[in-house]
């Protein structure tokens, strides 16, 4: 073992806590509490990395230096060895810009991990979790980052508060001086979840990345205020995928995702973009908030069962390319000078179409439609354009042609 370093090894005690010393830079505290390992930070910045022992059950914390290249300690040493760990791994890292990596190993039982007030980080890269892990962030510059992880049951990631800071005081002009709530950086990659996979972003602009993973009981994405961009890729979201934004111009895309259950993508208010591509879902349902302009865009693309898009009051552009729906079809864009456009689509059941009020268009070409379909404008000049399309059953429409 090299100099510097402590050994801790749980016999037939319960708790062992080393003592802790008052530093300049960053110093943690460990202990072993009935065969959980506790990681505990103080007030000032922490950067540690755990890592697997020679042996199983064994654990080594070693401080990293932080961004001012102050080493931290682990109970004022260097590095401190964890033996007899068996029912999970508990970090607390308190307030300070601190940082957590793990590499390579395995938990037995849950992963918890608090980071406190601070612009964080938390890097887990190749770890396997048996049970749940769950990665809390606090008000700050945070980043989450897992890649090819495995965890057992549910993992959640919680960005921001969900309670938002007091607004600031006023100047002498009475206004509140500008401020951008802190943003939230989340990226799940490579990733296998038993349960399932949560992602919650409060203020700022966030960004949640999600590529090349799987979650058994399905994904969740809800972020807050600001300029939001989520990104699903590559990816497996099991029985559900619920993606939420709030307000703000926000961005959401998803590229060869499936769902073998429904799917439902939810923007906020401003000027959102949804993007869907070569993806596979069981039931898709979007709805675009309202209020700025909105464009929705769904390409190559299957619905097996129901297909459900709605607008609210602003401008919807809505374009379905290559899309097949074997159920239901209904598209409802409300008030605002709606674009529909639909390209070599197939649509098996029963297809509706309501553009709302203000001036429409409606342009088709190429698709065919084989159950009843009905295209209705609201008040305003609406424009049908139909191009070599295919209609199997019955149609009714009150557009211009």
């Amino acid at each position: 073992m090299r100099s510097g370093s402590k050994r801790i090894v749980s016999r037939n005690v319960q708790v062992e806590r080393l003592e802790t010393r008052t530093l300049l830079a960053g110093d943690v505290g460990v202990e072993l509490v009935n065969g959980a390992l506790h990681i505990s930070g103080d007030e000032l910045d922490n950067h540690i990395s755990v890592e697997a022992g020679a042996e199983e059950g064994t654990y080594v914390v070693t401080g990293l230096p932080d961004a001012n290249g102050e080493d931290t300690t682990v109970g004022g040493e260097a590095s401190v060895t964890i033996e007899n760990v068996e029912r999970g791994i508990h970090i607390g890292m308190g307030a300070g810009n601190d940082a957590v990596a793990m590499a390579d190993l395995s938990v037995h039982g849950n992963l918890g991990i608090g980071m406190g007030p601070g612009d964080d980080t938390v890097d887990l890269d190749n770890v396997h979790v048996g049970r749940h892990a769950l990665l809390r962030m606090g008000g700050g510059e945070d980043a989450v980052n897992v890649a090819g992880a495995v965890v057992g049951g549910h993992l959640a990631i919680s960005g921001q508060p969900r309670r938002m800071p007091p607004a600031p005081e006023t100047g002498d002009s009475g206004e509140a001086p500008p401020e951008t709530p802190p943003a939230s950086h989340i990226s799940v990659a490579g990733t296998e979840v038993g349960g399932m996979l949560a992602a919650v972003t409060g203020g700022g602009d966030d960004q949640v990345d999600i590529s090349g993973s799987s979650a058994r009981w399905g994904m969740r994405v809800h972020t807050s205020l600001g300029a939001d961009s989520v990104s699903v890729t590559d990816s497996d979201a099991g029985r559900h995928l619920n993606i939420g934004t709030g307000a703000g111009e926000d961005d959401v895309s998803l590229n060869n995702v499936t769902s073998h259950g429904g799917a439902h993508v939810s923007g906020g208010l401003h000027n959102d973009d949804i993007e869907i591509d070569n993806s596979s879902f069981r039931g898709l349902s979007i709805h675009t908030g309202g209020g700025g302009e909105e464009n929705v865009t769904v390409e190559n693309s299957t619905v097996q069962r129901g297909l459900s898009i709605r607008g609210s009051q602003g401008v919807d552009n809505v374009n379905l390319s290559n899309v097949e729906v074997l159920g239901r079809t209904r598209i409802a864009t409300g008030g605002g000078a709606d674009a529909i456009s639909i390209v070599d689509s197939i649509f098996a059941g029963r297809f509706r179409l309501h553009s709302g009020a203000d001036d429409d268009v409606l342009s088709i070409s190429g698709s065919t439609f084989e159950g009843p379909a009905m295209f209705a404008g609201g008040q305003g000049e609406d424009t049908f354009v139909d191009d070599n399309n295919q209609y199997l059953g019955p149609l009714a429409e009150n557009f211009e042609l």
